[in-house]
């Protein structure tokens, strides 16, 4: 199974995001808004680790793993505020659109730590720096596009509370990706 780490928000902050991505397409032209690939809402999530294509007993594995993350009761609640809007590797030729988030008391780095601790007695290692990030969507392979400026005139404003993580499956199909939640990983 191709598998992820992840913190999901709750429906309300999916909205809140989807109407978001909304404001985001009135500004651009057709060819731009075609040539981006958009996140489907119930798809909003917070990567915190990638891990690929796994078996169902190095699922196993990494479950029992995350089940110790939080055995000292260190998290309790992580508050997310968005920040502003970006793109990888720049707004001026992008790959990825998202949402930046800020995580004030720094808990999301904390945990982000305790979760590639686990995973690294597990076999992995983090492939990219972790950057909080909600995508909203992907520049087509075959396609450049300008998103110049886009991050003054849309100025993303909620904030939603995780109280657990997710690992998560990635089922891939001819009309895209589905997402089945595999484990969650409770603060309380």
């Amino acid at each position: 199974m191709r598998a992820f780490i992840s913190i999901n928000p709750d429906e309300s902050s999916k909205n809140k995001i989807y109407i978001i991505q909304n404001e985001i397409k009135h500004l651009l032209d057709y060819n731009t808004i075609n040539s981006i690939k958009w996140e489907e809402k119930d798809k909003f999530h917070l990567t915190l680790f990638f891990l690929g294509d796994i078996t169902d007993r190095r699922a196993e594995i990494i479950i029992e793993a995350l089940n110790h993350i939080n055995n000292d009761k260190i998290y309790k609640e992580i508050i997310f505020q968005s920040k502003l809007i970006n793109a990888f590797p720049s707004l001026k030729n992008p790959r990825v659109l998202f949402v930046e988030l800020e995580n004030a008391d720094n808990q999301i780095n904390h945990l982000y730590k305790d979760i590639i601790g686990v995973l690294a007695k597990c076999g992995f290692e983090p492939d990219k720096k972790f950057h909080a990030h909600i995508t909203l969507g992907r520049v087509r392979r075959d396609r450049k596009v300008k998103l110049n400026n886009i991050e003054e005139k849309i100025f993303p404003d909620f904030q939603f509370i995780a109280k657990d993580f997710y690992l998560m499956e990635s089922k891939m199909d001819r009309t895209g990706s589905t997402y089945k939640i595999i484990r969650r990983f409770d603060f309380d």
